[in-house]
């Protein structure tokens, strides 16, 4: 596999990992299923809250922050596991969270 990146990092494109199907199957799942919250920050003194949805599930008690925004995870959902699973294998490393954008 080559890495994308002439210099500064390491990326690789492994490809489509999902059939059609699969992919229509967990959108539809996920849409549904995930804790979906719009995120508040102060922006020049002023609340503002965001448009998209954003969610972050992961292994218990990881805490990631952005925008001054400090998120714990949520519990994987079964089907971000096989996703997560389906991933791992496929590029060989591991996983300890996900951030779901809408």
């Amino acid at each position: 596999m080559k890495n994308l990146l002439n210099k500064n990092g390491i990326a690789f494109y492994f490809g489509k990992i999902l059939t059609g199907p699969e992919d229509d199957r967990y959108f539809t799942k996920l849409l549904h299923a995930i804790a979906w919250q719009h995120d508040e920050l102060i922006l020049f003194g002023k609340r503002i809250i965001t448009k998209r949805e954003v969610a972050w599930y992961g292994d218990k008690g990881l805490n990631y922050t952005y925008s001054n925004i400090t998120k714990t995870t949520l519990p994987w959902t079964p089907e971000l596991l096989a996703l997560k699973h389906l991933v791992e294998n496929t590029t060989r490393a591991s996983y300890n969270s996900c951030l779901l954008n809408l």
